[in-house]
């Protein structure tokens, strides 16, 4: 129905598209989990279709909000463990090592659950949950960063696997994909540290310390500035991938519509 080119366009905005969770999660009303919950299933068991949809998003945002304090509290625990300790200072160090463990963990756990919705998530909950006053000390900006640039080539996984049984175009746009982020942790990796600075100065203008809406941002601008410059090599990509997965017999099969009707000639 469509080509490489329009594949690429639709994954570009659906980069974008995903960052709305993050700001979704961080929003103050997780203590209504409850309440949400129980709008939502009333409204699911009714009749009416759009209605009963509805409703299904609405329990589904009360179980992501009662997920995340489930997971707080099962956290608050474990923070202070010698083992988990140590695990964040590895992450949120200043150095290449801290940046690559940072980076890979959030690609390998993102290809595993595969949303990097959910890993952002975990990410914006543990960087809310650093309390300087009371000594307790998670993760830190510059080690969530890297964990949430991993967690958009993670989850290019779940367009590999749906490519496994369909044909040359649908193994393009996934490997469309792949590249898309690997050239977006390409660009950002290098320059971790201006870019924590950038988003550091961001919260300390308008937003409290450790805010979820922090990491929120710094999604929403990885995936903004990643398309930004993207957007205008468009045709190199689409290039590169039908270099890398060649049409049969070197051809390549295009659709055009003719005046006859409803007829279509290849």
């Amino acid at each position: 129905l469509i080509n490489s080119k329009q594949s690429v366009g639709l994954i570009m905005g659906a980069n974008i598209g995903t960052t709305i969770s993050a700001f979704i999660i961080s929003l103050p009303i997780s203590k209504y989990a409850y309440p949400i919950i129980a709008v939502g299933l009333i409204l699911y068991f009714l009749k009416n279709k759009k209605i009963k949809n509805v409703g299904g998003i609405i329990l589904s945002m009360g179980l992501l909000f009662l997920g995340l304090n489930t997971m707080g509290d099962g956290l608050n625990p474990l923070i202070n463990t010698p083992e988990t300790h140590n695990l964040f200072m590895l992450l949120s160090k200043d150095s290449f090592l801290g940046t690559i463990t940072g980076f890979l963990f959030g690609t390998g756990f993102t290809s595993v659950i595969q949303s990097s919705s959910a890993t952002t998530a975990i990410v914006q909950k543990l960087y809310s949950m650093n309390d300087p006053l009371n000594g307790i000390a998670t993760l830190s900006l510059r080690g969530a960063l890297p964990i949430v640039i991993g967690a958009n080539l993670g989850t290019t996984i779940t367009g590999l696997l749906a490519s496994f049984g369909g044909n040359e175009e649908s193994k393009r746009a996934a490997l469309i994909h792949v590249i898309f982020n690997m050239i977006g942790a390409l660009i950002f990796l290098p320059i971790i540290n201006p870019y924590t600075n950038l988003i550091s100065l961001i919260e300390t203008l308008i937003l409290p310390s450790y805010s979820m809406v922090t990491i929120a941002i710094a999604h929403l601008i990885q995936n903004l500035v990643t398309t930004l410059v993207l957007f205008f090599f468009m045709s190199q990509i689409v290039k590169l991938t039908e270099l890398l997965i060649p049409y049969k017999n070197g051809k390549k099969e295009e659709i055009t519509s003719t005046n006859h009707g409803n007829k279509n000639s290849l």
